[in-house]
């Protein structure tokens, strides 16, 4: 599901749209709280979360999306009795500022938040990231576990540029209350920390930032937008103001029919992977994969953190097939024909999209 502010309801709050992520259809909307301002949404794998950046609230809400429509109001996950529903998260020390998004794989949600991260400047307000998880395991009487939707801190960090802080609220902005903020894949993206020559945010580049070590990855720059009623690209002149997080519906075609691809998806460590044919394969593993030992492969693609083995000859290896691996390999190109990268970060997780009548 894809879901967007799109109005405030003095008799309610907020308007919240959900949309059908593969077809862009609207699914339904529901409003939040009547004194819950939703500036910012972001999600997880299971849930939604909203943060209130107003002055007198900087918080953060779980909601639950098919709950909600139901209700046509924001409504809070459900616990397993006797946990109660999760509550608010208020940020002690910090100031929400609008970016607001989650990360694959994972069961946080990254805030941009304005605090005084340099003693040096004790009276000015710096651009930071905090990481809040949403999700503990509690020990149940039978001495097992059960997870509890629950918000806690996990880190508060300065974002900086070229290793100097950033200010929260940047001066070439006159609409937006602090940095758009999205992801591409594991990798945190926001608009844009600037450098220390020039470190205004709200242009057109987008970078790309390590969710634990907020070192710089990488950075998209939009030169070029092209007009479809002349046919002439012109160069990008207005600041990005807002950014989503990645999904990955690339993996088309109907499961049912048997024209979508085999899908192996996952998040650790597969000893082998071993069968006599593989045709439209795709196996995305962030971990190592030590072994695949198939007799015959084509039209998949292989990507583990690394590669270990490919028993599979080259041979046997026909119609792109391709195989990625990081270069932390302490054995060269054992099996060939593998595609080293170094500094591969985990792509999605991948999933089937559900057949569409407007794909």
């Amino acid at each position: 599901m894809l879901v967007s502010t799109v109005s405030q309801n003095p008799a309610y709050g907020s308007q919240i749209s959900v949309y059908d992520a593969t077809s862009g259809t609207l699914v339904g909307s529901f409003f939040t709280p009547k004194n819950f301002v939703a500036d910012a949404l972001g999600s997880t794998d299971t849930l939604t979360v909203m943060g209130d950046i107003t002055a007198n609230s900087s918080q953060l809400q779980m909601i639950d999306i098919p709950l909600s429509l139901a209700a046509g109001t924001a409504q809070l996950p459900v616990n397993e009795p006797p946990y109660s529903p999760p509550a608010n998260y208020t940020t002690a020390g910090f100031s929400l500022v609008g970016g607001l998004t989650g990360l694959v794989g994972t069961n946080q949600v990254y805030p941009t938040v304005a605090a005084f991260f340099d003693s040096f400047q004790p009276n000015v307000y710096q651009l930071g990231l905090l990481t809040v998880g949403t999700s503990v395991a509690d020990t149940n009487p039978s001495g097992g576990l059960i997870l509890v939707r629950q918000f806690s801190a996990v880190s508060e960090d300065a974002i900086k540029a070229e290793g100097a802080y950033v200010p929260a609220i940047p001066s070439n902005n006159s609409v937006l209350p602090g940095v758009p903020e999205g992801s591409v894949d594991s990798s945190l993206a926001i608009n844009t920390i600037g450098r220390t020559s020039t470190p205004e945010q709200y242009t057109n580049t987008v970078s790309l930032l390590g969710p634990v070590s907020l070192d710089q990855r990488g950075m998209i720059t939009l030169d070029t937008t092209y007009d479809p009623t002349t046919g002439v690209t012109v160069p990008f002149t207005d600041p990005i103001t807002d950014l989503s997080e990645s999904f990955r519906p690339e993996l088309n075609g109907s499961a049912a029919a048997g024209t979508g691809p085999a899908l192996i998806d996952v998040q650790g460590t597969i000893q082998s992977v071993r069968g006599l044919t593989a045709n439209g394969l795709v196996l995305n593993n962030t971990g190592y994969t030590n072994l695949i030992r198939i007799g015959q492969i084509s039209h998949s693609t292989i990507l583990a953190q690394p590669i270990g083995h490919i028993l599979t000859p080259r041979a046997q290896r026909s119609n792109d097939v391709l195989l990625i691996s990081t270069t932390n390999r302490d054995f060269g190109t054992r099996g060939g024909g593998i595609t080293l990268v170094s500094g591969l970060y985990q792509l999605g997780p991948l999933s089937l999209t559900n057949d569409s009548s407007n794909p």
